[in-house]
């Protein structure tokens, strides 16, 4: 779950939302939703006040970050499992709205942009930032390792950037230390 606060004092809250499939199996949905600065859902945004996405029918999708551009297009970042329902592996996956609470068309291949196509791991956002010039920087752990990509928002499909150093502290086997800088 994590939320940000766009210049006009609504919030937009991201999360997961669980649908059971069967007495078993739990199929986990993105949520979005935008709040007015007293609290109230924001009915305005995606003509009911949020947004519930899944990439794939029973499939394991859940929403970790969230970001507003300076146009006011939403920025959601997050992980989607487009096998099972396990967790097993699972994909990068980001989503851009506009204002409104609509997906938006322009971005990615018209519906969301997946980053990790068939990964064979455990791939999660856990952090995103936007940059001044519009790069998304993104922190994702998988497995037991982490990355760190920057993407441009403003291009078709997105490619990660090479230009970010990241530094291993592999000094304690049981604590993982990453720094990074971002580069221009």
């Amino acid at each position: 779950m994590a939320a940000a606060r766009q210049p006009d004092g609504k919030t937009v809250v991201v999360g997961t939302v669980f649908d059971t499939v069967s007495s078993s199996v739990f199929a986990r949905q993105w949520i979005v939703a935008r709040y007015h600065s007293n609290g109230e859902l924001d009915t305005s945004f995606s003509a009911d006040g949020f947004d519930i996405s899944s990439f794939e029918e029973n499939s394991a999708n859940e929403a970790h970050t969230v970001n507003v551009q300076s146009d006011g297009k939403i920025v959601v970042a997050g992980r989607a499992d487009f096998s099972t329902v396990s967790l097993e592996t699972s994909d990068r996956v980001i989503l851009r709205y506009n204002s409104d609470g609509t997906r938006d068309a322009s971005f990615g291949d018209g519906d969301a942009q997946l980053l990790s196509p068939n990964s064979e791991s455990f791939d999660t956002p856990v952090s995103a930032a936007l940059q001044a010039d519009g790069k998304l920087v993104l922190l994702s752990i998988y497995r037991y390792n982490a990355r760190v990509d920057r993407y441009d928002l403003n291009l078709g499909p997105l490619t990660a950037s090479a230009d970010i150093d990241v530094t291993d502290d592999d000094t304690n086997a049981d604590l993982k230390a990453v720094s990074f800088n971002v580069t221009n």
